[in-house]
């Protein structure tokens, strides 16, 4: 059983230590970080709950074993799994560290996002391994562990670092707030219900998960690349302003006074 928590637990775990390791600069406060985690594990309530309506409106992705799906159905299958979810990921940020101030700059997005994806990918990593560990013992788990730590929690990973380009952007830039999270959830959910819908064909369809994930993955790491370079290049114009704004108000300071009527001692 402890095997099984540690196989769930470890794929999450060192995406969130390389993220952490990438806002060196100006570190988000830990108890937000993990309030977000908590958050979007808790998301998955908000998640099962639209996906049971979706089943009950016929939009589900049940297929009887040994069956295969059309790849249109799929996709409205997947289509409501990838809203589903990824809503539930953007409001665990919206409820949480949007708010706070702490939030200011538009790599936080990509950490917050990150963060509530991965608590919710998390938990669905110790629902699935330990529902594999129980029925086929530790092989099973094994099994089921290793294919998800390197295809299901990177894509999660992936969605909410997606998410977060626009979410950061919609933080910094109010007037096109609504425009920016709308952008960011669609991205996310869509590539979502892409890599969904090719599993759920059962079919060879399946391998494009491959080029779908890298695709993701080389989105995401340039998306970072290119708030991360933003970010920098702000801190520099506003600190090189505040630098000659005190040094103009030095220069003031140590002006000898004028002569005239009135300045003598």
């Amino acid at each position: 059983m402890h095997v099984c928590i540690i196989l769930a637990i470890a794929p999450g775990a060192l995406i969130f230590w390389w993220l952490m390791v990438r806002d060196r600069d100006d570190p988000e406060p830990p108890g937000l970080v993990w309030g977000t985690v908590g958050l979007g594990a808790l998301s998955s309530v908000w998640a099962v709950a639209l996906e049971i309506l979706a089943d009950r409106a016929g939009a589900g992705a049940h297929v009887p074993p040994g069956e295969t799906m059309p790849l249109g159905a799929a996709l409205i299958a997947a289509s409501f799994v990838g809203l589903a979810e990824e809503s539930g990921k953007l409001l665990a940020v919206l409820v949480l560290p949007f708010r706070r101030k702490e939030f200011n700059q538009l790599f936080d997005g990509v950490v917050y996002c990150v963060a509530a994806s991965l608590g919710f990918a998390t938990l669905e990593n110790i629902l699935y391994v330990g529902m594999s560990g129980m029925a086929q013992g530790p092989f099973g788990a094994a099994l089921t562990g290793g294919m998800r730590a390197v295809t299901a929690v990177p894509g999660h990973a992936g969605y909410g670092a997606l998410m977060g380009l626009w979410v950061g952007a919609a933080k910094m830039v109010p007037k096109k707030r609504t425009r920016y999270l709308l952008t960011g959830f669609g991205v996310a959910a869509a590539a979502h219900a892409l890599y969904d819908a090719v599993l759920f064909t059962r079919t060879w369809t399946g391998f494009l998960i491959i080029p779908i994930l890298i695709a993701i993955v080389v989105w995401s790491l340039l998306g970072i690349k290119g708030v991360k370079e933003k970010d920098l290049a702000y801190a520099r114009g506003f600190w090189g302003w505040r630098r000659r704004v005190d040094e103009a108000a030095e220069k003031l300071r140590t002006a000898p006074r004028p002569d005239g009527p009135g300045n003598d001692a």
